[in-house]
C-alpha cells in the first residue's frame, strides 16, 4: 500500500483578507485496480493491520519535502497533518514526530478529531502538550460530528477549532445551523483559539462566516486539494490576480463528502 499512497493539498484562506497561509495534507491510495480510493475506505482498514504509524510517519516526511520544494518557489505556507488515534498517544511516535519536524521549511500543525482522545486521553494529552511546548499547533478537526466535549475541549492545548462541514452546509437553509456556528466561534475565541469552517462551498456561506467572525475558510468554494504542482501554479496564479480558484477538473478527493 505504502508504494501506492499519494499526498494531496487544500489551501486554508484567512477569511478577512483572503490570504493564503496554510494547507491540509491529505493521503490517497492509488489502488492498482480499484483505482483512486480516499481516505475514508482505507484508514480503518490501515489501522486494523497496525499501519498507521508507518503511514503516518511517511505522510509526514513527505509533507517536510514538498513544503520545501514550494519555500524554494517563495510559497512559505504552514501545513497540517491529520493524526489518528493509533498514533496520537504513542510516545515513541511522539518522540520520533518531534525530532522529523525540525528539518521542516515552515510550521508544520497536527490535526486531531475529538474521538482520538478517547482510547487513551492521558497518554493522548502528554503528547499533545509535548507537540505545543515545541511549537508545533494543534487543531481540533471536525468538531461538532463527535462527542463534543467542553471537558476535553478546556483541557486540549489547541490553536485551532475546524467546525465540521455539516454544519457549514446548512448556513443558508437552516435555522439551527447559524446558531451553533455563531456560538462555537464565539466559544473558541474565548478560549484563544482561531476557528476554520471546513466545506465552505458558497459565497453565502462565506459571507455569513465573515459576518460570525470566522478566521479560516476551507473548501470547494475557494480549492479542492490538489497536488504539489497544482498547488504551486494555483498560488503562482492568485499572486498574478489570474484566477480565485482552482478549475473544478483537478480532483482527487474520491469522493465528494471527504475532505473539503
Amino acid at each position: 500500500m505504502r508504494n501506492e499512497l499519494f499526498i494531496v493539498h487544500q489551501p486554508k484562506m484567512r477569511a478577512r483578507t483572503g490570504e493564503i497561509t496554510a494547507v491540509e495534507t491529505l493521503v490517497r491510495w492509488q489502488h492498482p485496480t480499484r483505482g483512486l480510493v480516499g481516505p475514508n475506505d482505507f484508514i480503518g482498514l490501515a489501522e486494523e493491520r497496525g499501519e498507521m504509524r508507518r503511514i503516518t510517519e511517511w505522510v509526514i516526511r513527505q509533507t517536510i519535502r514538498e513544503q520545501k520544494s514550494l519555500a524554494a518557489c517563495g510559497h512559505a505556507l504552514a501545513f497540517n497533518v491529520n493524526l489518528s488515534a493509533k498514533v496520537l498517544a504513542d510516545r515513541d511516535f511522539a518522540d520520533w514526530a518531534l525530532a522529523t519536524v525540525r528539518e521542516a521549511a515552515g510550521p508544520i500543525g497536527f490535526e486531531i478529531t475529538e474521538t482520538a482522545m478517547i482510547a487513551d486521553p492521558h497518554g493522548a494529552l502528554r503528547n499533545l502538550h509535548l507537540f505545543a511546548d515545541a511549537g508545533i499547533k494543534i487543531a481540533i478537526d471536525d468538531y461538532g460530528a463527535g462527542l463534543s466535549s467542553l471537558a476535553y475541549l478546556k483541557q486540549l492545548p489547541a490553536h485551532e477549532l475546524k467546525i465540521d462541514r455539516m454544519f457549514i452546509s446548512g448556513l443558508s437553509s437552516s435555522h439551527r445551523d447559524p446558531l451553533l456556528v455563531r456560538s462555537t466561534i464565539d466559544l473558541a475565541h474565548a478560549l484563544d483559539m482561531e476557528v476554520t469552517a471546513e466545506g465552505v462551498d458558497s459565497p453565502a456561506a462565506m459571507a455569513l462566516l465573515k459576518v460570525m467572525g470566522c478566521d479560516v475558510v476551507q473548501g470547494f468554494l475557494l480549492a479542492m486539494p490538489m497536488l504539489l504542482g497544482e498547488l504551486r501554479a494555483f498560488l503562482d496564479a492568485r499572486e498574478n490576480g489570474a484566477v480565485d480558484r482552482i478549475p473544478t477538473g483537478f480532483n482527487w478527493l474520491g469522493k465528494r463528502t471527504e475532505k473539503g
